[in-house]
């Protein structure tokens, strides 16, 4: 096998199927440009993987396999051979590191620090530390958990598109709420570190847990806020919480100064999307409908976030969010035509990060269309939904529309659904007010 079979592998690998055709060239162009921020045309994909016929003997700069090689989690080609020939001999090492750690009673941030120095290009030492993060909860070594996120070296120049990163956050998130007794003091910690910010609070948006804890985690996110959208990020969430809890006060102070927060094409489409969600929501319950300039913004946005995509093709992340306040606020015409721009306008490729927000769109649309009385479409689309791909972060929260649905459409009761051992936690988790909103209409 040639060096170029070997990185071709590992791009497969990463991309979750063989290079085949023109599309696949495309849509890897569009995953190399979202996870790296650097630019691979499809052309060049193409004759890479010999897709543009026996006549091309073009041959490939290496700068374009340095951006592969980043592409599949590595500082550059030389580092990808490199890691390639040594990963068995680095597997066992650090499966020993494993067995050490794992019997001793606390872990020495230091030394974790020294050793992420050595290996943070080995895609095998997140797995180290993933392994490590899950005896640091059962041990309940908050020192070293409160230090996780100064370990820069492991989070430099990453972000949710990095396979690793990704599950290694869906871990940490996953077993903090197993233990409220350390959650203050880790959160606090947390949210001083701009990776604590970038990576658990912004990529964990745990809401199954923000009604009853993670509002307070959000509140210290808030308070070391620096920029706009990290301003735009913690009211939008801790609003949402004030909504459905009936808060009115908290509800009218974060909305305040979200409106003070100007949306630039500099934030982020998920936060705009976000804060034009409590937009509607607000406008809803005050006056029972939309403004003409609330309309004229959500147009605005969904032009402009489409203009900014890369060859017009990316992951409708605006469109998972923006219809998600839109069913709240019973705005179900606006959903459904955003639901369609997504299947016209983007590429609906099903990866571990964004089948959630996929399956998000199952259940607004099979919704909208319950309140519209279109019941039959409505349980057409509800049995295509699979609660098991909801995102990690907001199962539960995400099955109260999918149970709001079933109540809409005659399915089963609400009294039903919540004398379940599902409904047991929805209680417990304070999420049946979101359920109470979705079946009333507004």
């Amino acid at each position: 096998m040639t060096d170029y079979d070997l990185i071709k592998q590992s791009i497969e690998k990463y991309f979750d199927k063989s290079i085949r055709n023109r599309r696949d060239c495309e849509q890897l162009s569009v995953l190399i440009y979202e996870k790296t921020g650097k630019i691979i045309s499809y052309n060049t994909i193409r004759r890479f993987f010999n897709l543009a016929g026996e006549k091309n003997t073009t041959k490939i700069s290496n700068a374009t396999l340095d951006i592969f090689a980043n592409y599949c989690g590595f500082p550059n080609y030389d580092k990808f051979l490199i890691g390639k020939n040594q990963s068995d001999t680095d597997l066992e090492f650090i499966r020993t590191l494993s067995l050490k750690y794992q019997q001793e009673s606390v872990i020495n941030s230091e030394e974790i620090k020294l050793l992420a120095d050595q290996f943070y290009d080995n895609p095998l030492f997140y797995n180290f530390i993933n392994d490590l993060v899950f005896h640091a909860f059962l041990k309940k070594d908050c020192a070293f958990i409160k230090t996780l996120f100064s370990i820069t070296v492991l989070f430099e120049n990453k972000h949710y598109l990095y396979k690793h990163i990704y599950f290694l956050i869906q871990t940490i998130g996953i077993q903090l709420r197993n233990y409220p007794e350390i959650q203050d003091a880790v959160w606090e910690e947390w949210a001083k570190s701009t990776y604590g910010r970038q990576m658990y609070f912004e990529l964990f948006v745990d809401m199954d847990y923000l009604f009853v804890q993670h509002y307070k985690g959000m509140e210290a996110y808030l308070s070391h806020a620096k920029n706009p959208e990290e301003l735009l990020f913690s009211h939008v969430l801790l609003f949402w919480k004030s909504y459905f809890l009936g808060e009115e006060n908290q509800l009218n102070y974060h909305y305040d100064e979200l409106k003070k927060i100007k949306l630039t094409t500099a934030i982020h489409p998920i936060p705009i999307a976000r804060s034009l969600s409590c937009q509607c929501v607000y406008e809803k319950l005050k006056t029972g409908k939309l403004t003409e300039q609330t309309k004229n913004e959500i147009s605005y946005w969904t032009t402009s976030v489409k203009s900014s995509l890369l060859e017009g093709k990316q992951i409708p992340n605006y469109h998972f969010w923006l219809c998600e306040g839109l069913i709240v606020a019973d705005e179900n015409e606006l959903v459904l035509t955003l639901i369609q721009d997504v299947k016209t306008n983007y590429f609906n490729d099903r990866t571990y990060f964004n089948n959630g927000g996929y399956e998000r769109l199952k259940v607004y649309e099979a919704l909208a269309y319950a309140r519209l009385n279109e019941r039959n479409k409505a349980l057409a689309l509800g049995k295509l939904i699979d609660r098991n791909q909801f995102f990690a972060f907001s199962k539960t929260y995400d099955s109260c529309f999918y149970y709001s649905l079933q109540i809409l459409t005659g399915e089963k009761t609400k009294a039903q659904i919540l004398s379940s051992e599902d409904g047991s936690l929805v209680t417990k988790l304070h999420l049946e007010k979101v359920i109470d909103v979705l079946i009333t209409r507004r």
